[in-house]
């Protein structure tokens, strides 16, 4: 009689175990999916501290972007003249001094431009928020769920503990990457800001030659990152979607043994895995599309 009741009050913790365990990890992967739309719409300046530190960086980067500017000006100009009497034209001459205003302004104003382009990603995330249905997304114990749970034995008990566990942690884990993901496109922006100087300086260089490339190739690649926040945010509309109405067919186990409570917990893991897919591939799409790699 006392291992009976051993055994009794000790299927009541395991139960009462299980359900908190499982309210508790639903709770942070609701909680980090809601924390990685709200990082979407980051910007330097919502940071604290993080707009002075990149002001007082990149004024270090132009005072050296605007000595290369004048570098990379003369580079060019000697490049392409080699008799200035017989071959240098008014047009010529227009042309680079058209060349050296632009590279001018965009080196001096390189963060300022950079930071309009965010902003402009930012207001198209805003407007597909209205598209995204974070709800759907998010994950709770049925009544079926806590039902089962409550009339589970004691080796069933230890067995689903065992299993919720793991998913458990697997779950926190797919939770975080859509956070990491998130956080990463932001740190990448953060730090290519104050090289926009230096390669905007470059468009003052020889024409088609391998110095005036880098501007376009750094323009791209943060074009690339900048726009990742618009596909992430796509992603997460459609991922939202296909968690809902993709079919995952699992094998039947009825609705009243332990074997019930596991299929659920793995259909929910699946489909919260098909979101993490869509966000990490989105991560990298804009990058192929505008071949920034």
């Amino acid at each position: 009689m006392y291992f009976y009741n051993m055994a009794f009050l000790l299927k009541i913790n395991f139960s009462g175990a299980i359900k908190t365990l499982l309210s508790g990890v639903y709770k942070i992967w609701n909680s980090l999916l809601s924390e990685s739309y709200a990082k979407l719409l980051l910007l330097p300046g919502d940071i604290k501290g993080m707009s002075s530190v990149l002001n007082s960086i990149n004024t270090i980067f132009v005072g050296v972007a605007t000595s290369l500017l004048v570098l990379f000006f003369l580079l060019g100009f000697c490049s392409e003249t080699t008799n200035v009497r017989e071959e240098m034209r008014y047009d010529t001459i227009v042309r680079y001094l058209v060349r050296l205003i632009v590279a001018e302004y965009f080196t001096i104003h390189s963060k300022e431009i950079l930071v309009q382009i965010l902003k402009v990603c930012k207001a198209f995330c805003k407007e597909l928020k209205s598209f995204l249905k974070l709800k759907s997304a998010k994950l709770s114990m049925t009544a079926n769920e806590k039902e089962v749970i409550e009339g589970l034995g004691f080796v069933s008990s230890i067995v689903v503990l065992i299993v919720v566990v793991i998913l458990a942690a697997i779950l926190i884990f797919l939770g975080c990457s859509i956070v990491w993901t998130v956080y990463t496109r932001f740190l990448k922006v953060c730090l290519m800001i104050p090289f926009g100087a230096l390669a905007f300086a470059t468009m003052a260089g020889p024409s088609g030659g391998e110095v005036s490339r880098i501007s376009s190739s750094y323009t791209k690649a943060f074009l690339a990152n900048a726009i990742s926040s618009i596909v992430i945010a796509a992603a997460l509309i459609f991922g939202t979607v296909l968690m809902r109405g993709l079919a995952i067919n699992l094998p039947s186990f009825g609705t009243t043994n332990f074997m019930a409570v596991i299929g659920s917990l793995l259909g929910k893991l699946l489909q919260a895995s098909v979101l993490v897919a869509c966000v990490k591939e989105a991560e990298y799409l804009t990058e192929r599309m505008m071949g920034a790699y």
